[in-house]
């Protein structure tokens, strides 16, 4: 009789034991430190076709997104469960990626299967931290009041200072008409030849801020791959001049604008210019801006404040991306971070071939003046860059589009 008693007995505290065991191992999994997090290989497909959705501790379930909290720098919602750290620093070599590296191909189809959404908190977050760093609100246009006359001021992309002179400070804005103005949804449109046959028009549209850069054709021939709505345009000397063919003392190019902003639709757009970057470039601005004015060019021309920019490289030089200068889309995408809601990133794509390995033009455009744009530019690394937007998609702070929307 006692044998059989001892033998339920001890089966009984084994599967106690068990039990115990894996309460433990469930509330592992649910904790807030990185070090109890476990890698989990994504299920297969259902009969139905859908994915279930990563959480934060790279788990599945039936829920849509939602990170809580960003601990620190070192909880990798998303990217960490996917790849390795070693993968990571491969992708920030010296050594310049022209084709999307498969670690990064893997996980833009990870995130897009499962239902990518916004993490308002991890936004919040983010953003707090770049508005104490770089406080866009106040410096990210040059105005009278951050820009005083007399006041010296450094160049974003160079050492040394310039003075704002009367005739910098009459072509200041008094304020910044960006200031205090949050939106809800905003829409960044690079220019890659990822855009053609996208049909990511409407879905730009749809935001209520459109940002776009170097002065593109917006027009009905691309329509329904890069929308219609423009509200802040990027420029630079070199488009400025190859475009209308500028020249210093001949104002023909000024009627090659007219007829460029008009059919662009882009009247009512803001100009946005970066005159104090290096020397050199302040002059020619300052001449372009007072050239419209005189000649009745409704545009508002916004110069950029360069420690503004300065303040900004230093912020992402902290987290990783330690270049010499951020390419005005980057920029633009991290000053957007403070005066949108939600920011959704169309057209940066910095490879030759996309998604599925087909070739592509470097610009939808088919602009054969910058066939391979900043894949050779030495002062810019776009895919570093385009790495650190992966990183902010995987965490629910950007929304990066590089497939269809169709």
């Amino acid at each position: 009789m006692g044998r059989p008693v001892m033998s339920v007995v001890s089966g009984f505290m084994l599967v106690c034991v068990f039990v115990t065991l894996g309460q433990i191992w469930r509330i592992s999994l649910l904790s807030d430190d990185p070090f109890l997090r476990r890698n989990v290989t994504p299920p297969p497909l259902s009969a139905s076709g859908s994915r279930p959705v990563l959480s934060v501790d790279g788990r599945f379930t039936k829920s849509r997104v939602v990170l809580n909290n960003i601990t620190n720098r070192s909880t990798k919602p998303f990217y960490g469960s996917l790849l390795k750290d070693s993968d990571i620093s491969k992708l920030y070599s010296n050594t310049r990626v022209v084709h999307p590296p498969p670690t990064v191909l893997q996980l833009l189809d990870n995130l897009q299967g499962a239902r990518w959404a916004f993490n308002d908190s991890a936004i919040e977050i983010l953003r707090a931290r770049l508005e104490n760093a770089t406080r866009t609100s106040e410096q990210f246009i040059l105005t009278r009041q951050n820009a005083p006359l007399g006041s010296d001021i450094n160049y974003s992309a160079q050492n040394g200072k310039f003075t704002i002179t009367e005739r910098i400070f009459n072509a200041e804005q008094e304020t910044s008409p960006l200031a205090n103005r949050t939106f809800d949804t905003c829409s960044l449109v690079g220019n890659s030849g990822v855009l053609t046959g996208s049909g990511c028009g409407r879905e730009i549209d749809k935001a209520d801020f459109v940002i776009r850069f170097n002065l593109p054709p917006v027009i009905a021939h691309w329509r329904e791959d890069i929308g219609t709505k423009t509200h802040l345009v990027t420029t630079n000397v070199h488009t400025i001049v190859s475009k209308f063919h500028h020249l210093p003392h001949n104002l023909e190019w000024v009627q090659a604008f007219r007829n460029f902003i008009r059919n662009c639709n882009l009247q009512n757009t803001h100009i946005f210019t970066f005159p104090f970057n290096v020397r050199g470039n302040g002059d020619f601005f300052l001449t372009f801006q007072e050239t419209l004015k005189s000649r009745g060019i409704p545009n508002k021309v916004l110069m950029n404040h360069p420690q503004h920019r300065r303040l900004m490289s230093s912020f992402w030089a902290e987290e990783g991306l330690n270049e010499p200068t951020p390419t005005s889309g980057f920029y633009l995408v991290s000053a957007a971070l403070a005066l949108c809601r939600h920011v959704r990133v169309f057209g940066f794509w910095p490879f030759l071939t996309d998604r599925r390995q087909r070739a592509l033009q470097y610009h939808y455009t088919l602009n054969y003046l910058h066939q391979d744009g900043g894949l050779n530019n030495w002062n810019h690394r776009i895919d570093r860059e385009f790495f650190k937007l992966v990183e902010l998609y995987r965490d629910g702070i950007v929304e990066l589009v590089t497939d269809t929307c169709r």
